[in-house]
C-alpha cells in the first residue's frame, strides 16, 4: 500500500451511520466511539520471564450519542423501547466514504448484537442543542469490512 503525503483524509463528514432494524437512513449521531478487548495474561514458569501466554474472554462496548429529537424520533418507532432492543437484530453501520481525491477506498465498521444499557439525558442553561447518549454493549461481532475483529477462531 502507498502513502499518499497531502491527501484527503478520513473526517466527521464522510461517516454514515445506519441503526438496523429501525432505520437504513442517515441519522444526526454527534458521537459515536466503541472499545474492543480481548484479555490476554503472561504464563510463567520457572524464572522470571514468561513462556507463553493465555487468553481470556473478548467484550467490546460503545458510546452513540445525538440529537435528542433524533433520539425521539427513534424511540416512537421502537415498540419495545430502546433499551429493550432485541442484540439478536440490532446492528449498527459505520460506513466511511471520503469523496474528496478517490484515493481513500469506501470501508464500513458493523458492530452486531447491540444491546443498549443506558439512556443519558442532560440538558444545561444556554445549551444550543440537547443529546442523549446511549450506552450499549456489543455482544455479537465488530466486522471491519466484512473481517470479524476477533479473527479466524471467532467462535473459540
Amino acid at each position: 500500500m502507498s502513502v499518499h503525503i497531502n491527501g484527503k483524509q478520513f473526517d466527521w463528514g464522510d461517516i454514515t451511520i445506519s441503526l438496523l432494524p429501525i432505520t437504513t437512513v442517515v441519522f444526526t449521531a454527534k458521537t459515536i466511539s466503541w472499545d474492543e478487548e480481548l484479555e490476554a495474561e503472561a504464563i510463567y514458569g520457572k524464572g522470571r520471564i514468561p513462556v507463553g501466554y493465555g487468553k481470556g474472554n473478548w467484550k467490546a462496548s460503545g458510546k452513540l450519542e445525538m440529537l435528542k429529537s433524533e433520539f425521539e424520533a427513534l424511540a416512537l418507532i421502537t415498540p419495545s423501547g430502546i433499551l429493550n432492543m432485541d442484540p439478536r437484530s440490532t446492528t449498527i453501520n459505520v460506513l466511511y466514504s471520503n469523496s474528496g481525491d478517490g484515493l481513500m477506498p469506501v470501508t464500513t465498521t458493523t458492530l452486531t448484537g447491540i444491546r443498549f444499557t443506558k439512556a443519558s439525558d442532560s440538558a444545561t442553561q444556554g445549551d444550543k442543542e440537547l443529546k442523549v447518549s446511549l450506552d450499549f454493549l456489543i455482544l455479537s461481532d465488530v466486522k471491519r469490512n466484512g473481517r470479524s475483529a476477533r479473527g479466524i477462531a471467532a467462535l473459540n
